[in-house]
């Protein structure tokens, strides 16, 4: 079986590495569940949810798991377990996001409709939770996790309440949150794998999320052209991108006077507005690598682990390692 890594040379050697002992482990375990899919018409679905990407989260994992401990088949459980939750969420925010595009390709949403966006993802977590459990965590761990899941479920859910109820800044907070809670569920695998709850480790994991998010939202700001950035989104739904946020936070524009009519064209707008006074992605971005940076320097950690966090944060700060596709 053919894997075709979907990194350019830029990438660190050990995502190359982690990859190609990831990818052929999730394609035997599609392979496994076949007949299932294949009983129920969901063949479909599944190579749709699943279609390869950069795979971050179990990446991270299976590096992390290497650099403190003994490789093992466990880690793999666990990586596509994390893989498996990530995925059946990104259809879920896609359909809660009115997007229609993700990665040049239609959504899941788009084209599958609305009762199986609603149905698979809750399938798939349940095989997520499935692979979970032949770790065999004990009741704290999986207390630990099965709280993870609710935050980060909630999160998606106060995110959806009216406007009247939360400012505009109080829900690009939560989009971070989600991110950031998404990678510290990690730390609950880690601790599974390695016998240690490190709470430096996930602290780690939640800088480095709150960075990913950051940078994701800058780079489609400057480097997104305004139809896609735009068409893809139901004008009923609107979001703020981060360099949008820190012009009202930094009192560069009135928020109000933008806000009043709360139509698309504000939006749209306060975006155009953004380009136009940040310039580039580099202003923006580099004082919250920066802040990233120091907080990873200054957590109690093994060197190695340390350096995987600013190899990473470097990485993330690159615009080709967004604008990749794949």
């Amino acid at each position: 079986m053919k894997i075709i890594t979907p990194f350019p040379d830029f990438y660190p050697q050990w995502l190359f590495h982690q990859y190609y002992r990831f990818e052929p482990k999730l394609k035997e375990w599609i392979s496994e569940k076949s007949s299932f899919f294949k009983t129920y018409n969901f063949e479909n679905y599944l190579e749709k949810a699943l279609l390869p990407g950069r795979r971050t989260r179990p990446l991270i994992l299976l590096e992390i798991q290497n650099r403190i401990s003994e490789r093992s088949k466990e880690g793999i459980i666990a990586s596509i377990s994390i893989e498996l939750l990530h995925r059946a969420a990104i259809i879920l925010d896609d359909f809660l996001d009115a997007d229609s595009i993700r990665r040049g390709k239609q959504t899941f949403h788009t084209e599958f409709g609305l009762e199986a966006s609603v149905l698979f993802p809750h399938l798939i977590t349940s095989f997520a939770y499935e692979e979970y459990l032949k770790l065999n965590p004990s009741s704290d761990q999986l207390t630990n996790w099965l709280i993870s899941i609710q935050e980060i479920v909630l999160a998606e859910y106060s995110d959806l309440v009216q406007q009247s109820q939360m400012t505009l800044e109080q829900q690009f907070d939560l989009s971070i949150k989600r991110t950031q809670l998404f990678f510290q569920l990690i730390n609950n695998y880690l601790w599974i794998l390695t016998g240690k709850n490190d709470k430096s480790l996930s602290v780690a994991l939640g800088t480095f999320g709150k960075y990913f998010q950051i940078s994701n939202d800058v780079f489609d700001t400057f480097y997104f052209s305004e139809d896609s950035r735009y068409n893809e989104k139901s004008e009923k739904r609107f979001t703020l991108s981060f360099p949008s946020i820190k012009l009202i936070r930094q009192n560069k524009i009135n928020k109000n006077d933008v806000f009043k009519t709360m139509s698309f064209e504000s939006f749209k707008y306060l975006q155009e507005m953004a380009w136009e006074y940040w310039g580039n992605e580099k202003s923006i971005l580099e004082p919250e690598k920066d802040n990233a940076l120091y907080e990873i320097y200054h957590l109690n950690m093994p060197t190695n682990i340390k350096e995987l966090f600013i190899e990473l944060i470097n990485l993330c700060s690159k615009k080709d390692y967004w604008l990749h596709t794949y």
